[in-house]
């Protein structure tokens, strides 16, 4: 993901390929997808996924370095680091060379996100607010919170965790009994479903002008309700039907 991470001359930074991630989300395989993610789209699972990238900001490591899971790995050493010892998790390339209160934010920032059960997990707008320090690092994680780490002899990480059960899933298939162009279908696609990529829109909407129909994405029961109300009234038809095998 962090070879994704682009800045601009303004040092805006920008993100590639997103949605590739978000359209192929039930291949997701990489130490990215939260162990909890059973449904297609949860505001907890992009929270999870934004403090795999805060962990690799604050290490210099790459998601798999030398085979090893960095969130597993960190997770070994997290309690320690609450306490302060950076040292353990902060790249060494930095040579000391950074503003700890900075740093100490970013990992607590990555502790909230990572470690604790998705239920738990602080809201983005928190991370946001951590970060740009309107809000306290103990309003995300404190003391009682070390419970989700390894070794903390209470069944800490993963462990911890409650599972979800899987909800069911559906597809969501795009139809144009109008004959609409090419381009107006991928215009909509883009303009209503999260993540879609022009290529993949392309790909869309060339099967709904030629074959009458074609499936834009699986997700969960709501999900895909709320896409086709979105597509409703833009001249498109839609229609969810259970997918086959779930994910």
């Amino acid at each position: 993901m962090t070879n994704n991470i682009l800045v601009d001359k303004n040092f805006q930074p920008k993100v590639a390929n997103f949605g590739l991630i978000m359209y192929y989300r039930s291949e997701r395989t990489d130490v990215y997808a939260d162990p909890e993610d059973n449904e297609c789209s949860f505001e907890e699972s992009d929270v999870y996924a934004f403090g795999v990238v805060l962990l690799e900001l604050i290490t210099g490591k790459n998601t798999k370095d030398n085979d090893t899971d960095i969130v597993q790995w960190a997770n070994t050493l997290m309690k320690r680091v609450l306490y302060g010892e950076y040292t353990l998790l902060i790249d060494s390339n930095l040579e000391g060379d950074y503003n700890k209160k900075e740093v100490q934010r970013m990992i607590y920032c990555a502790a909230a996100c990572l470690y604790k059960p998705s239920d738990s997990r602080p809201q983005m707008k928190e991370i946001v607010g951590v970060l740009e320090r309107s809000i306290p690092l103990k309003d995300i994680w404190d003391d009682d919170d070390n419970q989700f780490l390894s070794g903390s002899g209470k069944g800490g990480g993963s462990l911890k965790r409650k599972s979800k059960k899987t909800s069911p899933l559906y597809r969501v298939i795009l139809h144009d009994d109008d004959y609409h162009t090419v381009d107006f279908v991928i215009q909509k696609l883009m303009k209503f479903i999260p993540g879609m990529t022009r290529e993949n829109a392309d790909n869309i909407a060339r099967d709904v002008h030629y074959k009458g129909s074609a499936e834009v994405i699986v997700c969960a029961q709501a999900d895909a309700e709320g896409y086709c109300m979105q597509l409703k009234g833009t001249g498109l038809g839609s229609t969810i039907e259970p997918a086959s095998g779930g994910r």
